[in-house]
This record gives C-alpha cells, sequence and structure tokens, in this order.
C-alpha cells in the first residue's frame, strides 16, 4: 500500500485540507475498500489513542488512478477548542488550541486485507500567530 500526505509538513493548519492519497495494487477485488483510521489526540505526541476517533471508507476512483483521496482536516478541526485570547502572551493555551494526528491506511476485499500502515505523528493548529510587543498577526 502506498500513500501520501498533502501537505507532508509536521505542522499543519487544519483550516486548510489536508488530504491523504491512498493506492494499492489490489484494487480490483471483489467489494474492495479504502479505510482510512485517523487518530487525533491533545497533550503528549507520544500517547496517540489506541482506537481511531474516525474512520473513513471509500472505492477506489476509477477516474483517478484507481486510487482514493480522503481531506481529513474537518475531523482535525473539529477535535480543536478555540481558547485563544489575544490580550496575554501565551502562543497557544497547552493541550487546548492544538492537536496530534495520525492516520492508518488500510484495505478490506473479499479476497484480502491489510493491517493499517501508520502514517508519522502530525501537529494541528486552527492559526499560526507572530506576536510582537505591538501587534499581532493572525493567519
Amino acid at each position: 500500500m502506498i500513500y501520501r500526505i498533502q501537505p507532508a509538513n509536521e505542522i499543519t493548519f487544519a483550516n486548510s485540507p489536508i488530504i491523504i492519497d491512498i493506492f494499492e495494487d489490489a484494487y480490483a477485488e471483489a467489494n474492495f475498500f479504502y479505510y482510512l483510521d485517523i487518530f487525533v489526540w491533545q497533550g503528549d505526541p507520544l500517547q496517540k489513542p489506541a482506537q481511531p476517533n474516525y474512520t473513513l471508507r471509500k472505492r477506489p476512483d476509477i477516474y483517478d488512478g484507481n486510487s482514493a483521496k480522503f481531506d481529513v482536516s474537518p475531523m482535525i478541526l473539529s477535535e480543536i477548542t478555540d481558547n485563544y485570547t489575544p490580550d496575554t502572551d501565551v502562543l497557544f493555551n497547552e493541550g487546548e488550541d492544538q492537536v496530534y494526528w495520525e492516520v492508518g491506511a488500510r484495505y478490506i476485499s473479499d479476497s484480502s486485507s491489510s493491517l493499517g500502515l501508520p502514517s508519522n505523528t502530525y501537529f494541528a493548529t486552527k492559526r499560526l500567530i507572530l506576536k510582537s510587543k505591538t501587534c499581532y498577526v493572525l493567519f
């Protein structure tokens, strides 16, 4: 199984699309489905939950090389709380304004299946905040 994550940065902005593109050679098997397990958590980046927060399923796209594309940004964004207060010197409220996320790609068909292939762990936030003594710039 092959998959790509776009953008491929360790820091992602959840307000922008985060696309996972999956391809497996066994796509022609009967009742073939791609599955994407999405893990999202706050706190320690090494403490990934045992079970995914979300699982998405798609058939191969015959018009796009029999791959499947998933936009995971809505799921990641829904897990981020918004507690930013511009009158403090805190860039992020630790554990609230950001999350860590990881995906696992797999497939299931009538003839075969695969285990989840895990990605790296990524960091996501709603905004990048550049602070100076006189102004705040929100992106």
